[in-house]
């Protein structure tokens, strides 16, 4: 290989490394991107259909799990066993506003309980609906319109299941085929919970985001030019 082969070899492979630092992070749209520095955000929503349903709601981060995952030490939301009164069925929905996710779409949020293993342990679900008008039903059993089950953490209400950490969990939209536009829920459901139940304890939720990896335009430009520097490489050897 030729010296001015060789050049042209190095330009590429500087070009292309360029353009994978620039692509990451910044390559990473934000879809949704939520601290909750001040409590339950103004733009979403929630409901409880607990049965018998408590005084308890989502709201900011308290003492019990503090600090926060990020930022200030309550800047984080919390709901818990309140949610219902007696021996209850827990179901206290939050979702946030509409959204559109695509395949390249990813979920990412940190999650803790109280303690690990627990004397009343948690679950939390995350849940999607597609609908133009999502609804978590009325009934503690209900799942509305929100009928894709996206996650679930401790599933079997063991005592080791739910983390007494922030900890992160991630779901990829990989499986989608088109984007979609819906609503995500967060679904405390908890069963034989409540004030006088054997399960439930408290839950807090942090540092959320859904990502998009779409290039900016300078990636592309960056790219195109390791491209057209593949193109002047591939002449240059058949030249050789």
């Amino acid at each position: 290989m030729h010296l001015a082969s060789t050049l042209a070899h190095s330009v590429v492979l500087a070009t292309v490394a360029a353009a994978g630092v620039f692509l990451s992070p910044s390559a990473f749209a934000y879809t949704v991107s939520e601290g909750f520095n001040s409590g339950v955000p103004a733009t979403w929503s929630q409901q409880n259909n607990s049965s018998p349903s408590g005084p308890s709601v989502w709201t900011q981060g308290v003492a019990a799990l503090s600090p926060a995952h990020s930022g200030a030490v309550d800047s984080f939301i919390v709901v818990n066993f309140q949610s219902g009164i007696g021996v209850s069925t827990l179901s206290n929905w939050l979702w946030t506003p509409t959204l559109t996710v695509t395949p390249s779409s990813q979920l990412r949020f940190y999650t803790r309980t109280s303690l690990n293993p627990a004397s009343f342990p948690d679950r939390l679900e995350v849940r999607w609906s597609d609908a133009s008008t999502p609804s978590p039903g009325t009934t503690a059993t209900d799942v509305g319109t929100f009928i894709t089950l996206l996650l679930s953490i401790n599933p079997n209400l063991t005592a080791t299941g739910y983390p007494a950490t922030w900890t992160p969990y991630i779901y990829d939209f990989s499986g989608l085929t088109a984007p979609s536009t819906g609503n995500l829920a967060f679904r405390y459901f908890v069963t034989n919970g409540g004030t006088a139940g054997s399960n439930s304890s408290i839950i807090g939720l942090d540092t959320l985001s859904i990502t998009n990896s779409v290039p900016e335009p300078s990636s592309f430009a960056l790219v195109a030019m390791a491209l057209v520097a593949l193109g002047v490489f591939a002449k240059g050897s058949r030249r050789s």
